[in-house]
């Protein structure tokens, strides 16, 4: 019998290993269908009272982030696992982000108006703005995540450009080379 055992040693440790292997997929499964139906369960559409902005879900899913056909510091192309989180359909207008600092009306770009993106902030304006937000809100706003942005930019399906995975400078807006009023063009 020991003979046995000794010979089929490396086979049940390999079983014993895939069992582990087979788990480790299942509880991995089972915490993407947990993430899944928590998203199920919250509303796809919120407007804040502050600026009344539309906020869509954007459920969990995986990304891929990078390229590798493209720049070096995008290289190489991987999945990301991204929970559900919220996002503003359109970008924070002029006059939202003049709600939180009145004087960046002078650093407007000529031509813009109360519609069209804030532009001429940095990223640590940034970061105040969504404090000041979430202290008015009560709930909790930041800055998406490089996956976030990626995934809420591309539509959700990895396409390669927005929308698609065929560039069409007709519905960029640097086809405009200025800025268009904020909610111009369709959201992924």
């Amino acid at each position: 019998m020991k003979e046995y055992v000794k010979k089929k040693k490396p086979e049940i440790q390999n079983m014993i290993y895939q069992l582990d292997e087979d788990a480790r997929k299942l509880a991995e499964q089972k915490k993407r269908e947990a993430e899944a139906r928590k998203t199920e369960d919250i509303a796809k559409v919120i407007t804040d009272k502050t600026r009344g902005a539309k906020m869509v879900l954007i459920p969990f899913s995986k990304v891929t982030i990078g390229d590798d056909k493209g720049p070096k510091i995008s290289r190489p192309a991987h999945p990301v696992s991204v929970s559900a989180f919220y996002m503003d359909v359109k970008e924070v207008t002029n006059k939202e982000y003049e709600a939180f600092k009145p004087d960046h009306k002078a650093k407007r770009l000529p031509g813009t108006g109360d519609d069209t993106p804030v532009t001429n902030v940095t990223w640590e304006e940034a970061v105040a703005y969504c404090k000041w937000l979430s202290d008015k809100e009560g709930a909790t706003y930041r800055l998406p995540t490089e996956a976030e942005w990626e995934k809420a930019a591309k539509g959700g399906d990895n396409l390669k450009y927005s929308g698609s995975n065929t560039f069409d400078e007709n519905t960029m807006c640097v086809k405009k080379k200025a800025p268009v009023k904020a909610g111009t063009y369709p959201a992924n």
